[in-house]
């Protein structure tokens, strides 16, 4: 958080006091990233040195972020979709990006390849790799391309406009500010792919068969959420009581047991809460039941459980929530960051009239936190630019890895980014549906007398332990990365 910050946004002595309040794990976790390469000691060179901070991100840290792909492929894909408007002339020096939309407008059969002077000569005879040799003129064997919109799919800027639009609204798509309501920013739940229902998610529906149909609105970390205070947090059992006794009793007969029940395992776990795996063992209750109950408690108003961890995705009561997140309380001369301004009306005992006094401005500390994700910053605000190299990170490797597996995704980008990152920018291309998945149960181990291993599919939502999930991108993903649009 501290390495992300923007220099101009960058005050070393609240960094300290952010800092000081896990002063027994930092310097754990320094060596720990310095270990595995992913930040240096900057030591001289005012070129390099980022001032107050003694350490930088690596080159291999940025190496690894930015992938394999070409650099700005994803905006130059979006660049030639949005100009891609009529008939026109392949570019024979055609960026990657430019390539990459032309191949996804291809294979999703919304353009069509030409000849764009069908009667001009072309050499097909005595073509060999040796042709020069031969004095053939080479003119005969260059032709131009035309490329046409396919009629039926219309490519207009819809999409473009659309997916900018509601970019403002989504989770990711603003920055987040310290008074952000958290009744529309914690709480508020949003079914997959509402934010970014693109033309093109509607065209076909081969897409949707790696996902099974279903009507439950999905879970989300609470570390993918915006910025919010304490006040909006329950402190005390009490408080979770009474809001639970609301909850019950505005559910059904037959739910009220079981989400009570659900309810009491995770808060009877404290700080540590519990993994949605472990959960399923102790409640008799189906795995659709379990999660329905789960659904139930998340999105209440306000949130009974929260799903948070680091390397771990877990549930635990919201009155130990802000034991996962980061205390970001300004402590400098910014400390006060709310004011109000009110009249004080004193009665004097000595006379019988009131003196009312000038507005007094007062001020009171408010507790602010934020998630620890690489895509905020150490004041707790979010960094788009940041968190759209994440996203572009893990969508280039799966489009890269057609059917790589969670595990695998994890592998290859550990250096730069935890577990539960990768599963927050998983599900956040999910919603965007950028990318679709296809979950399977593994076979145990194979022994002398055993079966032939089989793989059996199963939906996304199952529980068990030994399922595996694959990813593969869908046509028009470099849409979903929303870059900026270079004119």
């Amino acid at each position: 958080m501290i390495l992300m910050t923007p220099e101009d946004q960058y005050d070393p002595t609240h960094a300290f006091a952010v800092l000081n309040r896990y002063e027994p794990y930092v310097k754990e976790a320094i060596d720990l990233v310095k270990e595995t390469g992913a930040i240096v000691k900057v030591k001289g060179g005012s070129d390099r040195r980022i001032p107050g901070r003694g350490f930088h991100v690596s080159d291999k840290f940025l190496s690894v972020i930015s992938g394999k792909l070409p650099d700005r492929m994803f905006s130059q894909a979006v660049n030639f979709y949005k100009k891609f408007k009529e008939i026109m002339i392949f570019d024979q020096f055609a960026n990657s990006g430019d390539m990459a939309c032309i191949l996804d407008l291809l294979s999703a059969g919304k353009v069509a390849l030409s000849f764009a002077n069908p009667d001009a000569p072309i050499l097909t005879k005595n073509i060999v790799p040796s042709h020069r040799s031969r004095k053939i003129d080479v003119a005969n064997l260059n032709f131009d391309v035309s490329l046409t919109p396919n009629i039926s799919s219309s490519i207009t800027n819809t999409e473009i406009d659309d997916s900018e639009s509601s970019k403002n609204n989504s989770i990711y798509g603003q920055k987040r500010k310290r008074s952000d309501d958290i009744n529309s920013v914690f709480n508020h739940k949003r079914k997959r792919g509402e934010h970014y229902i693109t033309e093109e998610n509607n065209i076909s529906n081969d897409k949707g068969k790696c996902e099974n149909n279903t009507v439950q609105e999905k879970n989300t970390s609470a570390f993918k959420k915006g910025h919010f205070d304490s006040k909006q947090f329950l402190n005390t059992r009490k408080e979770a009581s009474k809001v639970l006794k609301l909850l019950l009793e505005s559910l059904d007969q037959e739910f009220k047991r079981d989400v009570k029940d659900v309810y009491y395992i995770i808060e009877n776990r404290d700080k540590v809460g519990i993994p949605l795996v472990s959960l399923k063992k102790y409640p008799k209750l189906s795995e659709e039941n379990l999660l329905r109950c789960i659904n139930i408690l998340e999105t209440n108003h306000p949130s009974l459980i929260i799903k948070v961890g680091y390397n771990a995705s877990r549930y635990v009561s919201s009155i130990y929530s802000k034991d996962w997140f980061v205390n970001t309380t300004q402590t400098t001369a910014n400390k006060f960051k709310k004011q109000r301004t009110e009249k004080v009306n004193i009665e004097e005992k000595s006379s019988s009239h009131n003196v009312e006094l000038s507005d007094e401005s007062k001020t009171e500390s408010v507790e602010t936190f934020a998630p620890p994700r690489m895509w905020y910053d150490i004041n707790g605000n979010f960094i788009e630019s940041v968190f759209r190299g994440c996203l572009e990170a893990v969508l280039g490797l799966i489009l890269q890895n057609p059917g790589i597996c969670e595990a695998d995704i994890y592998r290859k980008l550990s250096l730069v980014m935890s577990r539960c990152e990768i599963q927050d920018v998983l599900e956040e291309l999910l919603d965007r549906k950028g990318i679709r998945r296809k979950s399977f149960i593994q076979p145990p181990k194979v022994t002398l007398f055993s079966k032939p291993a089989e793989f059996k599919e199963c939906d996304f939502d199952s529980l068990d332990s030994n399922k595996i999930t694959y990813y593969w991108v869908n046509e028009h993903y470099y849409l979903k990365c929303v870059p900026e649009i270079i004119n």
